[in-house]
């Protein structure tokens, strides 16, 4: 069984006090967010790399917490995987053996992709009617960040709730959005007629997940209408990972397009993936289309290099380049790769957002 050699490996490397310890905070996410009743639990995971652990141990605590509740956890890991990589025979299996209106929580550096499935976890779970959580791209990060990220899990989810429905009210309601930031950014998107989303942590719908650690509140630009430029200056997400920017990266925007990139590594590393796009892409022409905006309201959440984590960070802003058809928008594309910005200020149709909602 996968979840005696994974807790084994855990023991055999010193780790398996941590992912006992994460699951008694991890526990409520069952009864807070979830709200679990009879569901099966199927967790994915990987071994992770030396020094760079938390996946599996997150996944063990996971294990650990749904089976202290009585529940029936299905624990299963696999080979690391990257963008473009296939899911291990065993996983995809037990995926599509899985029936209906469970949970299913992800916590890998990814799950890669199966025939049936295709690219998309969340397509999948969400036909499937299953609870789900994703909780990806985590390979770049020390062990020693565990307490950080179980911190931005183990928050106040009623005032996250609270915050996020008041924003994504605003945004809805909204026609224009000027945002400004004092790295450089100017950036004005068209936002009528679209409607935001929130990532609060509130997944009790089946068919209905997201992002653990939650806290952000996001919304697909209107067609083309996106122009100015975005200065990323905490973190970058490329098809290998995410990167903490040292030498902020300029994107200029026309028409909804990315132009021009300029900056140190994290500019090259984003042009290399969308070389790699454009090389093994269906729709070539969504590519290079800023496909959201979001803003990261969780108030335990640090820049730590993985983007599940970044972008909710409060007092950031971030944008996506590429895909958004699964919350309103028109692109589709085989990549969407987020990027973060510090201290943004946003107005909308020239009225000042209110920074404590975000800060």
């Amino acid at each position: 069984m996968d979840s005696v050699k994974l807790l084994h490996y855990l023991k055999q490397n010193s780790l398996l006090g941590e992912a006992r310890a994460a699951s008694e905070k991890i526990t409520r996410i069952f009864n807070d967010c979830f709200q679990a009743d009879d569901e099966n639990v199927f967790i994915i995971t990987d071994y992770g790399n030396r020094g760079r652990m938390i996946s599996p141990i997150l996944a063990a605590g996971y294990f650990l917490a749904a089976r202290s509740l009585g529940m029936n956890p299905t624990l299963l890991a696999q080979g690391h995987k990257f963008k473009g990589s296939m899911a291990d025979i065993h996983v995809e299996t037990t995926l599509d053996e899985s029936g209906f209106r469970n949970i299913v929580i992800l916590a890998a550096n990814s799950l890669g992709s199966t025939p049936w499935m295709g690219r998309s976890f969340r397509k999948f779970a969400s036909a499937r009617k299953h609870k789900f959580i994703s909780c990806t791209g985590l390979s770049s990060l020390k062990t020693s960040t565990l307490p950080s990220i179980l911190s931005a899990i183990d928050i106040d989810y009623p005032s996250l709730q609270e915050r996020s429905a008041r924003l994504k009210e605003m945004f809805d309601s909204g026609n224009e959005l000027h945002v400004t930031a004092p790295g450089g950014t100017d950036l004005w998107i068209g936002i009528k007629g679209k409607e935001a989303r929130s990532n609060d942590g509130l997944f009790t719908t089946p068919g209905i997940g997201g992002n653990l650690p939650s806290g952000e509140v996001y919304i697909a630009p209107r067609k083309k209408k996106v122009e100015g430029r975005v200065v990323i200056d905490a973190s970058s997400r490329n098809i290998k990972g995410t990167i903490l920017v040292k030498n902020p990266m300029t994107l200029t925007v026309e028409g909804g397009e990315v132009v021009d990139i300029k900056g140190g590594i994290a500019a090259r590393y984003l042009k290399q993936s969308i070389q790699w796009a454009r090389e093994n892409s269906n729709y070539p022409w969504g590519i290079r289309r800023l496909g959201e905006f979001g803003l990261g309201i969780n108030p335990k959440a640090k820049i730590l290099g993985a983007m599940v984590i970044d972008e909710k960070a409060t007092n950031t802003a971030h944008v996506a380049i590429g895909s958004n058809h699964w919350f309103g928008g028109t692109v589709y594309s085989i990549i969407h790769l987020d990027h973060v910005f510090r201290s943004p200020k946003i107005k909308i149709d020239g009225e000042l957002l209110d920074r404590s909602l975000y800060t």
